[in-house]
């Protein structure tokens, strides 16, 4: 690790509302505490007692003591009602308590012994250039929302939600940088179109770090490698008239939830256990393949090395489940489209199949190796993801000497 000294540079983070964006902040700070040499404060807002917030937060200050702390600002505004929240409301919401809890922010740092050299901040946090501005503090941008989540913010013109998020991308262009949860060798036509003048970068002047894949660490005891299993999400197989039945290929489900006697008919060829979050999923050593709904930079498939079959739904997933397929190749999907037609059980035993024993499969299989090993080479040091958060930290160095 990193040695850290009481003139260390130090950093702060502006985590928003939910777990969401506690936990790839959290991550963040201790790949600059652990690597990088800098201290960290982060500053999360939440608007009532949050149980599963307040454990990670003490762990994460727990795990890394005076080198990682975390400030937790309780804005005066009361939690709005539910029918608020379920609509593009919530944004306006969000934005006037955020508006509430700058002063707060700003007080903390005022008392600060060691003042942070950078701010990083989530989009819900893009006002916090001024409280950046005020200390001389190099801001950066960590973007965290879906794009499903913005086109349903913004899906109407003329809506207070839209004009919100203008508001805020012209903060952002003021940034001094722009971290993002990815890697050169994942995605380097679009990194590229960032930097280059007469593409994305007239848009946005501030140079992109990607620094990921940032990743919530979880440890486990696994069995021995089993070969040829796979694992589905348990919410894909709910239906008694639609049974998935694999004779050739043996079968893991993670399910709580299973057809009427679906667990007789396949006891020989599958194993079964509670519901498990994708990255457990993803990483478990008998998962051979992914039934994946593309929801982008969910890095547990890609880092982990299993092949994927993209379900898209809705939404931005349709063209993430393209650029898996088309531009990286590491991927199958069906070619009846989203909403145009059921997939049955033939079509399913069709895409496995290939996924799994043809040289099409072989080949995904390969490739999505290859991008773990590029994923793991990135975070390590001397890799780009490293050397780009290092370019971050080394400027925050530059402002102590």
């Amino acid at each position: 690790m990193a040695s850290c000294t009481s003139r260390s540079p130090h950093g702060g983070l502006l985590a928003g509302l939910g777990m969401g964006h506690l936990i790839p902040a959290v991550e963040l700070a201790k790949c600059l505490v652990a690597q990088h040499g800098l201290t960290v404060t982060i500053f999360a807002v939440t608007n009532k007692a949050n149980q599963a917030e307040d454990e990670l937060l003490q762990a994460a200050t727990s795990s890394w003591p005076d080198l990682l702390n975390t400030i937790v600002l309780i804005p005066q505004m009361p939690v709005p009602p539910l029918e608020r929240c379920l609509n593009a409301d919530i944004v306006d919401f969000i934005s006037d308590m955020v508006t509430d809890t700058l002063p707060i922010l700003l007080s903390y740092i005022v008392n600060m012994k060691w003042k942070p050299m950078v701010l990083i901040a989530d989009v819900l946090w893009t006002q916090a250039i001024d409280v950046a501005n005020e200390f001389n503090m190099i801001m950066c941008f960590f973007p965290l929302m879906q794009g499903e989540d913005l086109v349903e913010l913004t899906f109407w013109p003329n809506g207070e939600a839209r004009q919100e998020f203008i508001r805020k991308g012209l903060d952002i262009a003021t940034f001094d940088g722009v971290l993002v949860n990815t890697f050169e060798e994942l995605e380097s036509k679009t990194l590229a179109s960032f930097r280059h003048e007469q593409s994305l970068k007239r848009m946005v002047q501030a140079p992109f770090y990607p620094i990921g894949p940032l990743q919530r660490f979880v440890w486990e005891i696994r069995p021995p490698k089993e070969e040829g299993k796979v694992a589905l999400p348990s919410n894909r197989v709910d239906n008694n008239k639609e049974k998935i039945v694999l004779n050739e290929n043996e079968l893991m489900m993670i399910s709580t939830y299973l057809p009427d006697g679906y667990m007789d008919r396949t006891r020989d060829t599958g194993n079964f256990g509670p519901i498990l979050g994708s990255t457990r999923a993803h990483s478990h050593t008998s998962s051979n393949w992914r039934f994946y709904v593309p929801l982008w930079k969910e890095f547990s498939a890609i880092v982990s090395g299993v092949p994927i079959i993209d379900g898209p739904l809705h939404s931005e997933q349709d063209m993430n489940a393209t650029m898996l397929t088309n531009e990286m190749k590491i991927a199958v999907r069906s070619d009846i489209k989203p909403k145009k037609g059921l997939i049955t059980r033939e079509e399913i035993r069709k895409l496995v199949t290939n996924v799994m024993v043809d040289k099409e499969g072989i080949d995904i299989r390969n490739d999505i190796k290859e991008f773990n090993a590029y994923a793991i080479k990135a975070l390590n040091e001397g890799g780009s993801s490293f050397n780009a958060l290092s370019k971050v930290a080394n400027d925050c160095k530059d402002d102590i000497a």
